[in-house]
């Protein structure tokens, strides 16, 4: 994590932690097939998930159960809670913004 850029320091902890960006056309039905069909002992649930339309985080809460999903208020909380954030962000501009606000979050640590 040392020579990583926007690395966070290692996991205390075995399991992975995911995290989803954007919950779009696309990114809605990859979240819930994480959320739902990943069988993985090394994947700790629930799934972190973050979208600008919280109505549709909360959809997809109740869709799945909330054992599976924990919604998250900020980009930056992926960032300090996740070691492998997903995204499906809807243009550049967007993804770059994205980005930064991780950048910025695990800088500041």
């Amino acid at each position: 994590a040392d020579g990583i850029p926007f690395s966070r320091p290692q996991t205390p902890h075995k399991e992975l932690v995911l995290g989803f960006a954007g919950l779009g056309a696309m990114g809605y039905p990859m979240a819930r097939n994480i959320a739902t069909r990943l069988a993985s002992p090394a994947v700790q649930f629930p799934l972190r998930v973050w979208t600008r339309s919280t109505s549709k985080a909360e959809h997809l809460a109740k869709e799945v159960g909330p054992s599976k999903i924990k919604i998250v208020e900020k980009p930056e909380d992926l960032a300090l809670e996740c070691d492998i954030i997903i995204t499906n962000l809807a243009n550049d501009e967007i993804v770059k913004g994205i980005f930064q606000q991780f950048a910025t979050a695990l800088t500041v640590r």
